[in-house]
């Protein structure tokens, strides 16, 4: 009898250390699955990675913008650089930042919302890691004319005060360009309810890298399923890459790839008014630039429109004012052999020195007839104030871009 006791303590101490180990594994995970922490989303990698126009200095050959004619692309990746920084720009909405004279947003943290109109949303589909798309064609875009726009700017305020600014200067805008320093954010579509109706070029960047890992593919499906389906909207990944590929912060190769992989997310939402647009430098179109537009192309079945960005001045420095054929001839040739619909993503000119806004005006006054004669399916000014005064303020140069976009109004 003792000797039995004895033996059967250690076993009743075992299947009590199983009983209480058993109760703790329990404990642990009724509490991961009631209240695990969220994912912080990518609100923080937003701000890791804003973008920049150009740093003004002296290109060289067939790599670097001139510095005049093609505005520069963007420069980042170096420290204090605006790819590495973004800016807080206090007109935001809180916990937003903007790039300045771009009006863009990063994660505030608001939840997604329902669509317009009170309508939910499915869930968006998102790619599995290694998962390739079903292979389609991107949709084609048909114009039904030239219309004219501008680039919305942060030194205007909030998207809806800066599209109100310029409606009140223009007439109504029938086309904006709007450029996301980073991913779009959170709920992005709940604070930009005015641009519901309006056609809407819109770009946004993120490494390439990320891109085809997929660690992005929720955020950017979100956006993409919640957007409007009223008007037309020319998303873009990643505008003017070429400096950055020329500077090797990646590839062409890396960036074609993560292009197709964004058109093939975009592509599983179903929507019909979602057109993949390359928006390339207007010195890329040159053939001083020594680079073939090909080479950026992520192939004729992921994009829909041809844009570029040529300017007179790219600095905003001009000594004159060059003729339309001069700034857009090399792009208006490009695109007709492309064969794709085209349009202008940016363009712009400082006053000339000692102009009072009456040469510029002429200019915009051809600049504009002679895109709309040759088939341009939007034109929207850099209304910006950054790297060389744009801005259409002086009232010979307001009027002259009004009548532009009155006539193009849809």
């Amino acid at each position: 009898m003792g000797q039995r006791t004895v033996v059967a303590a250690p076993f009743l101490g075992a299947a009590l250390v199983l009983v209480m180990a058993l109760v703790l594994v329990g404990s642990l995970g009724a509490a991961f699955l009631l209240g695990a922490p969220e994912d912080a989303g990518h609100g923080e990698a937003t701000r890791a990675d804003s973008g920049a126009r150009g740093n003004g200095t002296t290109p060289s050959p067939a790599t670097s913008e001139p510095t005049s004619g093609s505005r520069p692309g963007p420069t980042g990746g170096a420290p204090g650089s605006l790819l590495g920084d973004a800016l807080s720009d206090p007109r935001g909405e809180p916990g937003e930042t903007l790039l300045p004279n771009h009006v863009g947003e990063t994660s505030s943290g608001v939840a997604p919302e329902a669509g317009h109109g009170g309508r939910s949303d499915p869930p968006p589909q998102t790619l599995e890691p290694g998962e390739a798309a079903v292979a389609h064609s991107a949709p084609v875009y048909r114009s039904t004319g030239t219309v004219f726009g501008v680039a919305l700017s942060s030194t205007d305020g909030s998207i809806p005060e800066a599209l109100a600014t310029n409606d009140a200067l223009f007439g109504r805008l029938p086309v904006v360009r709007q450029f996301e320093p980073g991913l779009p954010p959170v709920g992005a579509w709940s604070r930009r309810g005015v641009l519901a109706d309006r056609m809407l070029v819109h770009s946004f960047r993120r490494a390439p890298q990320e891109i085809v890992r997929g660690i992005h593919d929720d955020a950017i499906a979100a956006f993409f399923a919640q957007a409007p389906t009223q008007q037309p909207i020319f998303f873009s990944y990643w505008h003017e890459p070429e400096p950055d590929i020329a500077a090797g912060r990646f590839s062409a190769e890396q960036y074609r790839a993560a292009f197709r992989h964004v058109v093939d997310l975009v592509a599983m939402t179903g929507k019909e008014n979602l057109y993949p647009t390359l928006i390339l430098t207007g010195w890329t179109a040159d053939p001083a630039s020594g680079r073939d537009w090909r080479d950026y192309s992520p192939g004729d079945d992921h994009v829909s429109v041809l844009a570029w960005d040529p300017y007179n001045g790219a600095h905003g420095n001009p000594d004159r004012y060059r003729s339309p054929a001069e700034v857009f001839g090399h792009v208006v040739r490009v695109s007709a052999e492309a064969g794709k619909p085209w349009g202008i993503a940016e363009t712009g000119s400082a006053l000339v020195a000692g102009d009072t806004g009456t040469g510029r005006a002429e200019w915009l006054r051809r600049s504009g007839e002679y895109l709309a004669r040759h088939g341009a399916a939007f034109v929207t000014y850099f209304q910006s104030t950054r790297d060389g005064d744009f801005k259409l303020l002086d009232e010979p140069s307001v009027r002259a871009w009004a009548r532009h976009v009155q006539r193009g109004s849809r």
